[in-house]
């Protein structure tokens, strides 16, 4: 008889007696710490919701914000008119609301160019010295709120004030400005009386920045130059002409220096009237009379 095959016995290895080892710590430990598990997957899911709303209204507040700096330029370069003060005040609103979504140094120096066209000075003033502080490393936005500060303090008299923003000016990074800077600056010094120190700061200018619009020549910018005008000299005092002839018929009459025509001119309505030329002569026909006078001469 043929030898009976016995069956042989699969047994588990090693690494599948570990794998059910390890499911059945996990699921006991899902089982003690179901709880925990549930709160941590809820918080989890909570972050990730919250997130994505951050996302969202962010981008929802950046957008509203634009547009309500939009609307806010639109006010304020509007046409001028009488409701110039209405839409100040429209532009002063959006540019506040827009800054209060999403602060941005250029709004708050339309807020503070708002206020000061409305008359409000002092805030004005505060609003541009709260910007230099806040947006001290922005290159582009700082050196217009500088100068708009300069310009209110130049024109309340405040000259100390005045010079001290325009020195902050030129002393910026940026090199945009520095001959705007250098030119008030030496401005701002001819109108305090120290003439001498403006020509210099202008001089500096002319040196530093000679192609500059701010750079003009002496005899252009004589408060700067130093220059004066000169007193007149019998050089440049010029001899009177002779008057003109006056005829009985109430008509002037003048005599060109370019040649002996006379021109007459008349004062009821200031038209001139010139001589008629003389009539031109046919020198063909005047050859031929002489020639026929010739030709009877000989006859005789």
């Amino acid at each position: 008889m043929p030898k009976q095959i016995k069956k042989k016995t699969v047994k588990h290895t090693k690494q599948g007696e570990e794998l059910k080892g390890t499911l059945h710590e996990i699921s006991s430990f899902y089982e003690r710490q179901k709880k925990e598990i549930h709160i941590a997957a809820g918080i989890l899911a909570f972050l990730l919701l919250a997130t994505v709303a951050v996302i969202g209204y962010m981008k929802y507040t950046a957008a509203e914000a634009e547009n309500l700096k939009m609307t806010g330029f639109a006010n304020y370069y509007s046409p001028p008119g009488a409701d110039r003060p209405e839409r100040l005040k429209t532009a002063l609103d959006a540019f506040v609301r827009s800054n209060s979504l999403k602060p941005s140094p250029l709004t708050m120096l339309y807020i503070a160019s708002c206020n000061y066209e409305l008359g409000k000075q002092d805030e004005a003033v505060k609003l541009l010295v709260d910007l230099n502080l806040k947006y001290a490393q922005n290159n582009e936005i700082l050196p217009l709120s500088y100068l708009k500060l300069f310009n209110i303090y130049r024109e309340r008299k405040d000259f100390e004030k005045a010079l001290e923003t325009v020195k902050a000016l030129y002393a910026l990074r940026t090199s945009i400005y520095k001959d705007v800077a250098l030119n008030e600056w030496a401005m701002l010094l001819t109108e305090m009386g120290k003439a001498q120190e403006g020509k210099d700061k202008y001089e500096e200018l002319k040196k530093n920045y000679p192609n500059s619009p701010y750079v003009m020549k002496d005899t252009d910018n004589p408060m700067l130059s130093g220059t004066e005008e000169s007193p007149l000299t019998l050089d440049d005092i010029k001899a009177p002409e002779p008057a003109p002839e006056t005829r009985s018929d109430n008509k002037t009459v003048e005599k060109p220096q370019s040649d002996n025509k006379t021109v007459v001119k008349s004062q009821s309505d200031n038209v001139t009237v010139k001589p008629k030329p003389k009539p031109k002569t046919d020198d063909k026909k005047v050859k031929s009379k002489q020639n026929h006078h010739d030709k009877k001469k000989t006859k005789e």
